[in-house]
């Protein structure tokens, strides 16, 4: 896998996140639902409020609706530039400073996120210059800075500190020392680790007195931190005068394998170790000294600040205007792309993504954090995303275009060969298992011109074609059939990247590999590379050397070449082809020596492979081989029914566009899955036929035999009973191979009756055990049983204690209970709110109804009253403050006990009524009706007679919640209570209509 499938963040910044008016945001972090920011601000204000608050260099927010923090405000006196979760609630800042939650601190300081208060248990030592960075590894706290001393410990620019107290730390111990331009302070600007490894970057030449200049590595995976077998030169070069540094930030890959390096600088060209305004990546495991960046990208001139790795992109942020532009300072090169303050880079090669939310420039992105919600944006200005409002940070939600995976296309496969000057015909393939050619056929030419074609590949079922006008393009391609082209242009749409158009003019053979363009050139003993985003169709302003050259391969003579597997494969003008062990990318993607060997040939089998291009098929998953297809099926019967699945068919190269199917009595389907009843028992030849794409066909048949066994029913009824007169259901029996012949019931009280439903009237109240029996056409039998419960006329009744109910804008809503309630009544509590905020139920009660709509939510509880209950308080908790009612009631059995038997609602949006739902009363019960409302104004409501109103609640207006209970004023002796209509003063915006069913048991 040369890439593996990921997903970018969206182009679209959050709406909800808080702004900072003024200063900038140097660095945001998240602890648990919490964002903390850091920088130099000093007024902040809510999304959608006017509201200025004063917030000096630090505030807290919400992560989900960036509602600001008015507990966390430690109002350090100075600039803060780092801020580090401790991951326990609290979180380490740094920066430039005297005093943090009103106590004398010096530069360091551990703070609570809940309350913004100062953590003294933690020392940080009193830096005696600027803390620059921090970075919290295997219980030590890492310090970077300007400082020169810690703790009264001299420690130049960069120490560790035990992270729970701040005592000194000797993990580090190591010398720093030099500047980058004289007279300039040592420091380390921006520390990150990964790998067991730590990169730090800053104003300085020596560590241990050895050069690292302005970049060191250390392996922090021993019991003390020592220097890394890690040097690199690119560094050196003087960029402007103006920088004490021109390093700007470093990121490691979540995986640890590799970190990216961003700089200013202002530009001084391009080529080694010219580092000024560039991107550069370098691997974890690369050892020695002189160690070269495995890619670098340029801005032409603009400086690139914070830097975000995540498995599918580099995040970059600063003043830059594009990317792609190595060949011009502060001005549109060749192949430059146009990435205002924001980019997305692809971690293989630095190319942009098409991601281009775009911002304003300012000075820069200070900080960027990738996290599950998606990515924070840190900077100095307030427009982002399409020129949207947001004040020095944004977030972009993480859900954002799905990135494919790309990888080497395996054997066996098609290979496709476009003609030699004057060759037939134009395209060719033959299969090929990486040693063996098949027969050559011909294939569709799709109106492409191919004497014109200098190079091909293929990459997930897309063929990109190198012309002889110098463009490239790509378009589907499923074997024989082809998709109208594209561009592959991204890097002409500023400047036009002519060296790369001269280049494929003069191609003679092409392939892909892990984010890079390999050709070769007529006359020319060298293997090139050009990187490529195929996701944004942008390819390298510049051309690299991938080789020169090794024993067993001249690169002159190529005349056509793909890359299969592990081998890369080339002809020659005498049709020869071999290949040679290919190292895979993205870092050193080359052949290796002394591996090429003749694979096939005029003089080997008799196949010619001169070409004027080569490529080797690959589908759109990325395995497809472009091999005749071939048809296979499994078989799965139960009695006289087959089921067939043709999963195990497959069309490499292509895809399968019908299955055919004869069942072999004469009956016929289609489906990659079918399903068939015979009618008799026997044995049939069951034949599939599958048919690609590109109109290729594969026929397999095998027996099925198949046996009639007949399956038992299974008996099954529904039972409701309305006093002593029951009712009984048999409609949901069933025999899955026949017919149902006979219904026999046991009603329990020494009677019997027949028929699918039936009804039958018991002599007395009592619990009955009902035995349904069925019977099917071939006389199998099952049996079910079910209790049900006749009742006599009772005089029996429930009687309204009393009520009461609370109303207002709050997050735990608070009701007394009735004091004249006795134990064992049964109390009823209704809420009503205007949000969807989480309802947290109370202790003790039991949940009978709940009901969500669009901006109101309502539930209904019960229980039965202890001795304690009556005269105390019952509370419900909500996740945020919500306008909302809260009604409790009591009410009174003559038996001593009663109970819920039924419950329903009705929800509607904008009315001037609400209607009840149905209720069955199961012979006697009484019918307790809530409902509530959201409006923006005072409303009133009018019962009809058949209720008796218990309590009316009325909210303040702008989204209030207003509410009434009733019920219907005496004890009913009926099968149902129908629906009512409440009618309102006035519309109301969303309304719901609880009700519930109390009988005396």
């Amino acid at each position: 896998m040369s890439q593996p499938a990921g997903r970018l963040v969206s182009d679209d910044p959050a709406g909800f996140t808080p702004h900072a008016l003024d200063g900038s945001v140097y660095s945001v972090v998240q602890v648990g639902s919490t964002m903390v920011a850091g920088g130099s601000f000093s007024q902040v204000r809510n999304n959608n409020s006017n509201t200025v608050l004063t917030r000096n260099r630090l505030m807290a927010f919400d992560a989900s609706t960036g509602a600001i923090s008015t507990a966390f405000n430690p109002a350090p006196n100075g600039t803060v530039n780092v801020v580090l979760p401790a991951g326990d609630g609290t979180v380490y800042v740094g920066g430039s400073f005297t005093s943090i939650a009103g106590q004398s601190v010096r530069n360091l300081a551990r703070i609570r996120v809940s309350d913004g208060s100062l953590v003294t248990t933690f020392n940080g030592g009193s830096p005696t210059g600027v803390v620059k960075d921090l970075a919290l590894l295997n219980g030590r706290l890492w310090v970077a800075g300007t400082f020169t001393h810690i703790r009264g410990q001299a420690r130049p620019a960069l120490a560790t500190l035990n992270a729970a107290t701040g005592a000194f730390d000797a993990y580090f111990n190591r010398t720093i020392a030099g500047v980058h331009l004289e007279g300039s302070f040592t420091n380390v600007m921006k520390i990150d680790h990964g790998g067991g490894r730590l990169t730090a970057v800053g104003n300085f030449d020596t560590l241990d007195g050895v050069r690292n200049h302005q970049l060191f590595v250390l392996d922090v995976s021993g019991p003390s931190a020592t220097p890394a077998n890690f040097q690199t030169d690119f560094f050196t070069a003087a960029c402007a005068r103006a920088f004490d540094t021109y390093m700007r930030d470093v990121d490691y890959a979540p995986d640890g394998s590799f970190f990216v390096v961003s700089t200013t600088g202002a530009y001084r060209g391009y080529g080694t170790n010219i580092a000024c305004d560039t991107a550069s990546r370098f691997e974890t495991t690369s050892t020695g000294t002189a160690i070269a960046p495995s890619w670098v990208d340029y801005t032409g001139g603009d400086t690139s600040y914070a830097v975000e790795v995540t498995d599918t992109a580099v995040y970059i942020g600063g003043h830059q205007r594009w990317w792609n532009n190595p060949y011009a300072g502060d001005r549109i090169g060749p192949g430059a792309v146009s990435r205002p303050g924001i980019a997305a880079l692809n971690p293989l090669n630095g190319i942009p993504f098409s991601w281009n939310p775009t911002r304003a420039r300012g000075v820069g992105v200070f900080d960027l954090l990738n996290t599950a919600q998606g990515l924070w944006v840190a900077s100095d200005t307030d427009r982002i995303g399409a020129w949207e409002y947001h004040g020095r940070i944004a977030m972009f939600p993480a859900a954002g275009l799905q990135v494919p995976a790309y990888s080497t296309a395996p054997f066996p496969n098609n290979v496709y060969a476009v003609a030699a000057q004057g060759g037939t015909p134009p395209l060719a393939r033959r299969s090929f298992n990486g040693t063996t050619a098949g027969a050559t056929a011909a294939v569709a030419e799709g109106g492409i011109t191919w004497a014109g074609v200098r190079g091909a590949f293929m990459v997930n079922g897309e063929l990109y074609l190198a012309t002889s006008d110098g463009l490239m393009s790509r378009r589907t391609f499923n074997g024989s059939t082809y998709g109208t082209p594209t561009p592959v242009n991204g890097h002409d749409e500023l400047a036009v990247l002519q060296n790369w158009r001269n280049d494929i003019a003069a191609a003679t053979g092409m392939f892909y590999d892990s984010g890079r363009i390999y050709y070769t050139l007529n006359n020319s003993s060298t293997l090139y590379y050009r990187y490529i985003n195929l996701e944004s169709d942008i390819v390298g302003a510049l051309p690299l050397t991938a080789s020169t050259g090794v024993t067993g391969i001249n690169f002159s003579q190529v005349r056509g070449m793909f890359l299969g597997g592990d081998k890369l494969y080339w002809a020659t003008a005498d049709g020869t082809l071999r290949s040679i062990t290919w190292q895979h990318g993205p870092v050193n993607g080359a052949p290796v020596a002394n591996t090429a060997q003749v694979v096939s040939g005029p003089g080997v089998d008799g196949v010619n492979w001169n070409s004027r291009a080569l490529f080797l098929y690959q589908g759109a998953n990325g395995q497809g081989a472009g091999l005749p297809p071939t048809a296979a099926f499994t078989s799965s019967c139960t009695s006289l029914t087959c089921t067939f699945d043709a999963a195990g068919s497959n069309a490499p190269g292509s895809t399968i566009t019908s299955y055919a199917w004869n069942f072999g009595d004469g009956h016929t389907g289609s489906g990659a899955q079918a399903s068939h009843a015979y009618t008799a028992s026997g044995t049939f030849t069951v034949t599939l036929t599958i048919t690609t794409a590109a109109s290729e066909t594969s026929t397999t048949t095998h027996p099925v035999t198949v046996t009639r066994v007949n399956q038992a029913p299974t008996a099954d009824f529904s039972a409701t009973c309305t006093l002593l007169e029951c009712s009984f259901d048999a409609g949901d029996s069933a025999d899955p191979d026949g017919t149902i012949s006979a219904y026999a019931w046991n009603f329990g009280d020494g009677t019997t009756g027949t028929g699918e439903s039936t009804q039958h009237e018991y002599a007395a109240a009592g619990t009955y055990t009902v035995t349904l029996t069925v019977t099917d056409n071939d006389a199998a039998t099952d049996q079910t049983q079910q209790s049900v419960q006749a009742r006599e006329p009772s005089a029996a009744s429930v009687a309204f204690v009393a009520a009461a109910s609370t109303n207002g804008n709050r997050n735990n809503h608070t009701a007394q209970i009735p004091a004249s309630a006795v134990e064992g009544d049964a109390l009823l509590l209704f809420l009503t709110i205007n949000s969807t905020a989480t309802i947290t139920a109370p202790t003790g009660w039991t949940e009978v109804r709940a009901t969500d709509g669009s901006g109101i939510a309502v539930r209904a509880w019960s229980k039965v009253a202890t001795a304690t209950d009556p005269g105390s308080t019952v509370a419900v908790a909500l996740s945020a403050y919500a306008k909302g009612d809260l009604t409790v009631a009591a009410y009174r059995s003559s038996t001593g006990t009663l109970s819920v038997i039924d419950n329903g609602a009705t929800s509607v949006n904008a009315s001037s009524s609400g209607q009840s739902p149905a209720l069955d009363l199961q012979g006697h019960a009484l019918p307790v009706v809530y409902m509530g409302v959201k409006a923006n104004s005072a409303l009133t409501a009018t019962l009809p007679p058949s209720l008796t109103e218990r309590s009316a609640s009325t909210g303040s207006p702008s989204g209030a919640v207003h509410a009434w209970l009733a019920d219907s004023g005496g004890y009913l002796t009926a099968g149902s209570f129908d629906p009512v209509t409440i009618t309102l003063s006035g519309s109301a915006n969303r309304v719901v209509v609880t009700a519930l069913a109390l009988q005396a048991q």
